[in-house]
């Protein structure tokens, strides 16, 4: 639908999205919802969709990941590798998954396990158990170093 504003938070197929997808899209363009149920959900299948207007503002771009599962089975999602905090080398090739539009990423898990060690330079940490810490956490104690 041209010209007609998105509709943000929209959920289609269990994903919301808080701005343009490419995901289902044949070509892979950005789109977004100009209709929702009073849910949250996309009417599918009557055209309250449209192809963003990334010059006209009617729908910003969102980078939004797809789910996936770590080669040991932890649930995460499919993103760049540098968002993903304390990942290896090795896992991150055991664990590459495609982003969008060819675009290759690592499947990071949702929670880092007790496994990882971080090191910063100049900093020793000894004996230090990671345990239930996101990778937001992590972002956040480098961030403020």
């Amino acid at each position: 639908m041209s010209g007609v504003p998105c509709v943000f938070p929209f959920k289609h197929r269990g994903v919301v999205y808080h701005g343009c997808t490419s995901s289902d899209d044949p070509d892979k363009k950005l789109w977004c919802s100009t209709n929702v149920t009073a849910a949250g959900e996309h009417i599918v299948g009557s055209g309250y969709w449209g192809h963003c207007n990334m010059d006209g503002g009617y729908c910003p771009y969102v980078e939004t990941f797809s789910q996936c599962t770590t080669r040991p089975g932890a649930s995460g999602e499919c993103k760049p590798v540098a968002l993903c905090v304390g990942i290896s080398s090795a896992e991150e090739e055991e664990n590459e998954c495609e982003i969008s539009q060819g675009r290759i990423g690592v499947c990071c898990a949702d929670r880092l396990d007790s496994g990882v060690t971080i090191e910063i330079p100049g900093f020793k940490f000894e004996n230090v158990p990671v345990k239930d810490v996101t990778d937001e956490d992590v972002n956040k104690f480098i961030g403020s170093r």
